[in-house]
């Protein structure tokens, strides 16, 4: 970086927040792909487009948040390559456990860029973290439900499409949320 005094945050934190940004990125493919599968081959219209509407597009959302991280310190973001998904499911408990997998290695992911940044002094890098997980968790929980739900009734797509309005999916809401 010519030019520019980086004193707030260290390289090694900004590529490790890089990344976290793109993995928000790749939980959106994952969904956008579970979503067309809910709507196409198992007829869940409700379903799908409540998890595309507040889950799918609540990621990018996310990443948002990891990349104002790095804008508070006047470092541009760099978005790593989104993933393709052409991945076939065999039904609803597989695809969510796949989900659920997904966003699991996001909160690791998040974790290790903690780590990452108090091992290299960016203090307020891990203060702007912990609340950033702290609306991660509750949106995190949300892919909790739908996963358990469909560990549930994994063939029983009618049910779980009539049903999925009661569970509280609403994944903008921790964004509203005052710190």
């Amino acid at each position: 970086m010519k030019g520019r005094i980086r004193m707030l945050i260290s390289d090694v934190t900004s590529t490790a927040l890089d990344e976290l940004y793109g993995s928000f990125f790749d939980l959106n493919a994952t969904l956008d792909r579970a979503v067309s599968i809910m709507l196409n081959n198992w007829a869940m219209p409700q379903a799908s487009d409540i998890i595309h509407q507040k889950v799918a597009h609540a990621t990018p959302v996310y990443a948002d948040l990891i990349s104002e991280i790095k804008d508070n310190y006047n470092v541009p973001s760099v978005r790593p390559a989104v993933h393709e998904d052409s991945r076939e499911y065999e039904n609803l408990g597989v695809m969510f456990q796949t989900v659920l997998y997904e966003f699991k290695g996001v909160y690791e992911m998040i974790k290790k860029v903690i780590d990452i940044a108090m091992k290299n002094g960016d203090v307020n890098v891990v203060s702007d973290l912990v609340i950033f997980m702290s609306k991660f968790n509750k949106f995190f929980g949300m892919i909790v439900t739908l996963s358990d739900k469909a560990n549930q009734m994994p063939e029983m797509y009618d049910a779980f499409d009539r049903h999925i309005t009661s569970w509280g999916i609403d994944g903008f809401a921790p964004l509203s949320e005052k710190d």
